[in-house]
């Protein structure tokens, strides 16, 4: 007897991402007021999270968590051979400069409402 092959499975659809848009309809939607003025209040938060973050300054949010700016320090990647995509490729060392990246830290309330 022939083994029957395994059905393919269907790819289930993507999940649609809740985007700036989104968020801004939601906005003016639970505050009664006009897109145009929950996509400023939206704009500006974002912006005032960005210009917190540059001055090194930490941002806590009550109910959502907290932004940070962390220093990651300069390191090197040792060079040789490695298997990338089933085909040995050699890679030449090299550093890695130093540079500040946005660390986020969820907080309980928003753990506990994801969870």
């Amino acid at each position: 007897m022939a083994k029957k092959k395994p059905a393919a499975r269907k790819a289930s659809k993507p999940k649609k991402c809740c985007t700036k848009a989104a968020l801004i309809t939601a906005a003016a939607k639970d505050a009664g007021v006009s897109r145009k003025a929950a996509a400023t209040v939206v704009d500006s938060v974002i912006a005032g999270i960005h210009a917190a973050l540059k001055a090194r300054k930490p941002v806590r949010i009550t109910g959502l968590g907290s932004f940070r700016a962390k220093h990651v320090k300069a390191r090197k990647v040792v060079g040789g051979k490695r298997l990338v995509f089933g085909k040995m490729v050699t890679v030449r060392a090299k550093t890695i400069p130093a540079k500040t990246v946005p660390k986020f830290r969820p907080g309980k309330a928003f753990k506990l409402a994801v969870k």
